[in-house]
């Protein structure tokens, strides 16, 4: 793997928006951490089960092993995604999950995106996965301790930023802003081209969504 772009955030700051629009225009995979959570917790808890169990399981974990199920989700989620040579990573929330990306590929870029509380609220309690509407501001207050806790501080507080985006207008400004960040990758002419295409062939509409 010759670059790893890692979005973080806490929820609702539209990280995996930006994780596969960035994906999108650099012709990328997405190694996703909640897809990797979702997918054991259900497998271990047989059946549906929505975000306040998938949760509780997670902190549970992590209260059992503390930052290694986080790594290994990470490591198991890109090796899915290789030979890619770019891969997207989505939701890093260890240090120690940074560090293994850093030790594994060429170059890191790291993004991290900010909103306030009730910009954040909003955009979560919008969206469809099962029971999410139902939870009320401290159930997200809740969320952003154990994400602090799992290690998402010091990733926010003490880890160097390649871009910080402040994600508290419309869909439309943050891929701006995600422009800025591809734009920023050194490219060949061609390899410029080609993400310009992707470009207005995958964005090109003119669409808004503030749901990030």
């Amino acid at each position: 793997m010759n670059h790893a772009v890692v979005t973080v955030g806490l929820p609702g700051t539209g990280k995996t928006h930006s994780a596969r629009y960035l994906a999108g225009l650099l012709g990328a995979p997405v190694a996703s951490l909640g897809d990797a959570v979702r997918r054991d917790a259900r497998t271990e808890l047989e059946g549906a089960v929505v975000g306040r169990e998938i949760g509780n399981w997670l902190y549970a974990r992590f209260r059992e092993r503390g930052a290694e199920p986080f790594r290994e989700w990470i490591a198991d989620a890109v090796d899915d995604c290789l030979p890619a040579s770019t891969v997207v990573v989505d939701g890093v929330r260890t240090p120690v999950s940074l560090s293994d990306l850093r030790s594994q590929a060429d170059r890191v870029t790291l993004v991290k995106l900010t909103a306030g509380f009730d910009v954040r609220y909003e955009r979560v309690s919008r969206r469809n996965r099962a029971g999410a509407g139902q939870y009320g501001p401290g159930y997200l207050r809740r969320r952003d301790r154990r994400d602090l806790e799992y290690g998402l501080e010091t990733l926010l507080t003490d880890e160097p930023v390649d871009h910080r985006i402040v994600n508290e207008a419309d869909r439309t400004q943050l891929e701006r802003e995600l422009d800025a960040v591809v734009a920023a990758i050194p490219t060949t002419a061609a390899e410029t081209r080609t993400r310009e295409t992707r470009r207005d062939e995958l964005y090109g509409d003119g669409s808004t969504d503030d749901e990030s």
